[in-house]
């Protein structure tokens, strides 16, 4: 099967701005704030900080979805957070069960 590139799914992404994203695993809600050609910042859970996560950390992810048709991020740096703005994807599906964190591609 053919799935998109990640350029075409940055896109996407991109139109997260301005929304609040819930990670998937413990449920921290996250507002976006601004997405650019480089990464993204959010601000966790209302906090006057922001986190910067990478466009390299989500192209990680796409990348390893499109080889292995799954992603199991196995520490943070920014993939739990990634993961959950990518599970808003039309063709990613998600389960967390038994504490473990797992994307799916739409067969």
């Amino acid at each position: 099967m053919s799935y998109r590139s990640f350029e075409e799914a940055w896109q996407d992404i991109k139109k997260l701005q301005d929304k609040d994203i819930v990670t998937l695993c413990h449920r921290h809600k996250n507002h976006i704030v601004e997405v650019d050609e480089t990464g993204l910042i959010t601000r966790p859970n209302g906090s006057e900080y922001a986190h910067y996560v990478t466009k390299g950390t989500f192209k990680t992810v796409w990348r390893k979805l499109i080889e292995y048709g799954k992603f199991v991020p196995v520490e943070d740096g920014g993939y739990y957070f990634a993961c959950a703005c990518i599970a808003h994807l039309p063709e990613v599906e998600s389960s967390y069960e038994d504490g473990i964190l797992c994307l799916y591609l739409r067969q």
